[in-house]
Order: structure tokens, then sequence, then C-alpha cells
């Protein structure tokens, strides 16, 4: 299994109907959250300023792009959804399925099973079913929740009274219905946007895992704030329960950041050797094993630079360590053939003072004075 990035824009409609900012907002959210219940899949938002999950401050690297468009067209009463996916190597598949404004979760529901057989991903019975199932028994309170979701994603303006319950539908939200878990989710991301310390967001992460149990980036999320707000071990326990819960490579490299932070780097080494082959090729996986290795006492770490140099084309910092481990050993000559691709990746004056340092170490002191700037 591989990690999939499915990017999308907010759910577009055409032509418009009253209160179809609210109707994008919740359906574009309960898609957002829908796709994320599949394993190996990651779903990003574009054209948006919208606050991400937090996972997606720790997720590896994506193997896989899949591009989708999410629309509805129709009236209020009769829409029909539409959700599309183009997978790379394949043609692209759509789903379509009719609804009302104030009932769109079996749309939905039909949606994202369309999207996880393009995918190729098998869901448990429990989770497809959440996908259908409404986040709240009263009709103004999911209304109030699509709002709340639009003003996340920036398709409404934002409130003029943020934090207040009557007038800021981030809050209201949940003060109307705490039981829904898209308006949990929506408050959580708001109050680490909005917030220092991450605010109430732990507390309404824990509301919306445990109104939707089913959704396990809800739990990631949990994982990340806490290793964000400095609770390390509680971040690496609640990373553990999710990479022991089934095969998902998404958790992988997270949890071993987090074992990392705990001190234990032995623990970090072997969870990247759970990762499939194509993560050799995840520039941040070449570097944490490179830091969890140092940490670990293991000297041999060449190799290991040598990766990360080859998967991260552009960073220099993996040729200036390989150069230092050679000035150290007082190989001046070794770290002298390493400055040609350090140059390519950081040109300029740092360089330059590296190459004359060593070159007059290596007693080549009219190539020193041609590459030293001039007086």
């Amino acid at each position: 299994m591989v990690v999939t990035d499915v990017r999308f824009a907010p759910l577009s409609v055409e032509p418009a109907f009253p209160r179809d900012t609210e109707f994008r907002g919740l359906v574009t959210m309960a898609v957002e959250l829908g796709l994320s219940d599949m394993p190996g899949v990651v779903p990003v938002l574009s054209g948006t300023d919208a606050p991400s999950p937090t996972f997606l401050l720790s997720r590896p690297t994506a193997r896989r792009l899949v591009d989708a468009r999410l629309a509805a067209r129709g009236t209020a009463d009769a829409l029909e959804l539409e959700l599309e996916l183009c997978v790379p190597g394949g043609a692209c598949t759509s789903t379509v399925a009719a609804c009302g404004r104030e009932t769109p979760w079996a749309a939905v529901g039909a949606l994202l099973g369309g999207a996880a057989q393009a995918l190729g991903v098998e869901v448990e019975p429990a989770v497809a079913a959440a996908w259908s199932r409404p986040g709240s028994a009263d009709p103004y309170a999911e209304l109030i929740t699509g709002r709340a979701a639009a003003q996340l994603y920036g398709l409404s303006p934002p409130s003029l009274a943020p934090g207040d319950r009557r007038e800021d539908p981030v809050v209201r939200a949940v003060f109307l219905d705490p039981g829904q878990p898209l308006a949990q989710w929506a408050r959580a991301r708001w109050e680490v946007a909005t917030t220092v310390d991450g605010g109430k967001a732990a507390e309404a992460l824990a509301k919306a895992q445990l109104a939707r149990p089913t959704s396990p980036l809800l739990t990631a999320d949990q994982a990340t704030l806490a290793g964000l707000t400095g609770h390390h071990a509680e971040s690496q326990l609640t990373w553990s329960t999710l990479a022991e819960a089934g095969w998902d490579p998404r958790w992988l490299e997270p949890l071993a950041q987090a074992q990392l932070a705990v001190g234990r780097p032995g623990e970090a080494l072997a969870t990247l050797e759970r990762l499939p082959a194509e993560s050799t090729w995840d520039p941040g996986v070449a570097e944490l094993r490179v830091t969890a290795t140092e940490a670990a006492g293991i000297d041999e770490l060449d190799p290991l630079l040598a990766r990360w140099q080859q998967v991260a084309s552009t960073n220099p910092e993996p040729v200036r360590r390989r150069v230092a481990s050679r000035v150290r050993a007082r190989d001046y000559a070794a770290a002298h053939g390493l400055i040609a691709p350090l140059r390519a990746r950081d040109p300029g004056p740092a360089t330059d003072a590296l190459e004359v340092a060593l070159l007059l170490s290596l007693g080549r002191l009219e190539a020193a004075a041609g590459v030293a700037p001039p007086e």
C-alpha cells in the first residue's frame, strides 16, 4: 500500500440556490473526512486557505497523486452530487448520487463508496455506514455546521465576533449539538489556527473521535496536537495505538518522529523499517533515518547521508554533513570532492569560504586564491 494524496477544491454548485454556501461547506468537510477514513489516503484541499488537519503537519510524502472534482447541480430540493477521481495511469471515474440540501448523507456515502472503489481501497462496513449517517438530528444544527465549515474553507467571511457562541458559527455549531463530529473537527482546526497553545482543540478532537470512532484521522490529529503542545509521551502512545490497529503507512513516519521525541531511537529505526519500499525515495524518511541512527549512537552515517543527498536533490544539509565528517577525519581531498554538489545546492560566500579552507588544507594555494573573493 502506498500513500495517496487526493487533491480537490471545495464543492462547486451550479446554479446557486438558497443557503448553498452552508451546503458547500458541509459536503466538502464530509468528503474530506470520509476520504481520510480510507487506508493510505490523504485528502488535500486546494484553492482555499483553510487550516489543515494537524496530521498534515507530520504526514509522509505521497507516492501517488490523484486529482478529484466535487460538484453539485440542480435545485435545493433536487440536487445531483458528483465526485470524479482521475487516477494516474487510468481513466477518470465519476460517482453521481441524488440528494436534497438538508439530506445529503446517503449521497455523500455513495460518493465515498465510489471513491474507495476507484482508488482500490477496502473499507470496513462500519466505516462506510458512518459516511451516510447524519451528523445531527437537528437540521438547524447541521446548517450552522455547514456555515462553520464554509467559514473555515474561506467560502464565507470570518465571523465579526470570533468565539461568540451567538455569532460565530464555529462555536455555535458545537453549542447547538456537541455530538456532531464535523462541527467538533471544525472547532479543533479553528482553535489550532487561532491560538498559540491549541486552545480547546484537544477537547474538540476528543468529542469528535467519540462521536465518530471509525475516523482514524481524528485520532491522528490528537496525536499531532499532543506533540505540538509538548505532550510527547501521549503523542507517542496515540501514534502507537494507530499504527498497531492495522496496516496503514500513514502512521509510521509520525510514529517514528514521536518515538524519537521520547528518546527511543532504536524503536524509531524499527518503525522506519516497516515502511513500504517506495518510502526509500521520501526525503523526510531519509532525514529521519539519519537523525534516528545518530541518536542511537551508531557512527556509520555516511551511507545514510548519501541516500538523503540522493533523494533530497536541492537540500544542501546532507552534503554539508558529509563534508564535515571528512574534515573531522582530516580527509580534505574527499571533502573537497563534495564541493561541486554542495555548490549546486548552496552557491554563495559560505560555500566559497569552505572551498578556500579546504584548498588551503591541501596546500593548493593558487587554486584557493582563485576561489577567494577579491579584496
